[in-house]
C-alpha cells in the first residue's frame, strides 16, 4: 500500500508550498528552499502553472539563484 501522500501529489505539494512560505516568513529561507523546489517540480509535472509560478516566486524570495522548473 502506498503512503497517502503518493495518492494526492497536488495536495502534498501544496502543503509543502504552504509550509515553506511559513518558514521563509520566519526568516528560514534555507529550510524553505528544498520544500519549494520539490513542490515546484510536482506542480510543473502536473501542469499546475499558477501554483508553479507561486513556488518560483517564493524560491526567488528565498534567495535561490537558478531558474527553477523552466524548460527550454
Amino acid at each position: 500500500m502506498n503512503p497517502a501522500g503518493d495518492r494526492w501529489p497536488l495536495a502534498r505539494a501544496q502543503a509543502r508550498l504552504h509550509y515553506a512560505q511559513w518558514l521563509r516568513r520566519r526568516r528560514r529561507p534555507l529550510d524553505a528552499r528544498p520544500l519549494l523546489a520539490t513542490a515546484l517540480e510536482t506542480f510543473v509535472r502536473l501542469g499546475a502553472a499558477g501554483l508553479a509560478g507561486e513556488a518560483r516566486g517564493e524560491l526567488r524570495a528565498s534567495g535561490a539563484s537558478r531558474r527553477w522548473g523552466r524548460r527550454g
